[in-house]
């Protein structure tokens, strides 16, 4: 375990070992780590932290107009390798539903309506790998599909 203070060259783990506690590890040299390293709290400034992936939502991604290529009742998967963004806008008339599903699972955005005037925005992330589709009653018109991706 990492105790007060370690100052070494060289630090080898040759096979997974929890270290529990708090402690300082310094180095005036870089310390490589080969694989995974998981921590449930780093402290500092992070400038010097270098390939960490960036898969966050928005990192490399634009906002992408799909309009002319998505359907209603129609299942689609992210297959970006990151989570994506979604934005709909429907109108809707009379008895019109409708709602996203993602990876089978009805999110609780929506609207059913049974005025003559209705307008919906559905807006949900979509993890990367998970499939999604618009659900549609009656007869709700898409006017705007985005994906941020």
């Amino acid at each position: 375990s990492i105790g007060e203070c370690v100052m070494a060259s060289k630090i080898k783990v040759d096979t997974l070992e929890t270290v529990s506690g708090s402690g300082t590890i310094a180095s005036s040299n870089p310390i490589t780590v080969t694989g995974a390293l998981t921590a449930t709290t780093l402290v500092g400034n992070g400038a010097a932290v270098t390939n960490v992936p960036e898969n966050g939502v928005g990192v490399g991604q634009t906002y992408q107009n799909l309009t002319a290529s998505r359907a209603t009742n129609t299942q689609y998967t992210n297959s970006t390798g990151k989570p994506i963004h979604t934005t709909i806008i429907a109108t809707c008339g009379t008895n019109a539903d409708i709602r996203m599903q993602i990876q089978g699972v009805n999110m609780p955005t929506g609207l059913f309506t049974n005025s003559s005037n209705g307008r919906v925005s559905l807006s949900n992330i979509v993890p990367a790998g998970h499939t999604y589709k618009i659900i549609i009653g009656g007869s709700p018109t898409l006017q705007v599909w985005m994906e941020l991706r």
